[in-house]
């Protein structure tokens, strides 16, 4: 980044959450939006998807609240959305969820941590809710670290009606399968498997810089969005900051119907 900024280059960083470097250099293209941004896109987005509905917070007493719970709680209040909070010690009770439903209202109802526990603790609960509760009506809010428990809860979140909002999201479709089996072409074998996946974000960001500087443009905030197999490109500056910010948050609809949808909130 300080090479870029002495030499009037700009600098994509597409791994770290943490660096500033944006904040004081034109040249810091940032990929990973910083946590108190990608809420208050995720906030903003239910506002307006979940109007007039209520919150219903899960604080978890085991396990201290995520950075992430606070900002959107925090943002919430400060939205005039009405908020109600019920302490999650032991397995959910579906009585005590119960009470705090009432009829002809919708909620969203928002974990305080992506804990594994806590998801266990509260998933029979909102499942019994769901099917007993027919007189109103609530969806999930879901962190991207549940993405690791899709294994075990992925069929529970449908039911539920549950939207998980990341940074990125890999559905596994028809996109990525090409890539892999071109990959297994050109290379032999296989890519390595992680998460994020490390091959699909850099087959991402070089289809982005390829398609925009081919295009004869800069990278700046009037590139367009591009939707990647993995992750989504809009950059802005927001106030106050030299460089540029990633705006591509992703939300992944996983809906009682049986479908997953990943979409990008500034393209809804």
């Amino acid at each position: 980044n300080a090479f870029g900024q002495a030499n009037g280059i700009n600098v994509l960083n597409s791994f770290t959450t943490k660096n500033d470097d944006y904040k004081s250099n034109p040249h810091s293209l940032l990929v990973n939006t910083p946590t108190p941004l990608l809420v208050a896109n995720l906030t903003q987005w239910m506002t307006t998807r979940f109007a007039d509905c209520d919150a219903i917070f899960l604080e978890d007493v085991a396990n201290e609240a995520s950075e992430m719970f606070g900002l959107i709680k925090q943002n919430l209040n400060s939205a005039g959305v009405q908020c109600s909070t019920i302490k999650v010690d032991g397995d959910l009770s579906f009585d005590v969820l119960s009470r705090k439903l009432n009829p002809a209202t919708n909620y969203v109802i928002i974990p305080s941590n992506g804990n594994k526990n806590l998801l266990k603790k509260i998933i029979p609960a909102l499942k019994q809710a769901k099917q007993e509760r027919f007189d109103c009506d609530f969806n999930l809010i879901a962190y991207p670290e549940h993405v690791l428990y899709l294994k075990d809860y992925q069929n529970d979140l449908m039911v539920i009606d549950t939207y998980m909002f990341s940074r990125f999201f890999n559905s596994k479709g028809f996109r990525t399968r090409n890539v892999e089996n071109s990959y297994a072409k050109w290379y032999g074998g296989t890519m390595l498997e992680s998460y994020p996946h490390m091959g699909l974000l850099g087959f991402d960001t070089g289809c982005y810089i390829i398609g925009s500087m081919g295009n004869a443009h800069d990278i700046n905030e009037t590139t367009d969005l591009y939707k990647g197999i993995q992750t989504g490109f809009k950059f802005s500056r927001i106030d106050g900051c030299e460089g540029l910010v990633n705006q591509a948050i992703t939300l992944v609809h996983f809906s009682p119907d049986k479908k997953i949808e990943s979409f990008i909130v500034l393209d809804k």
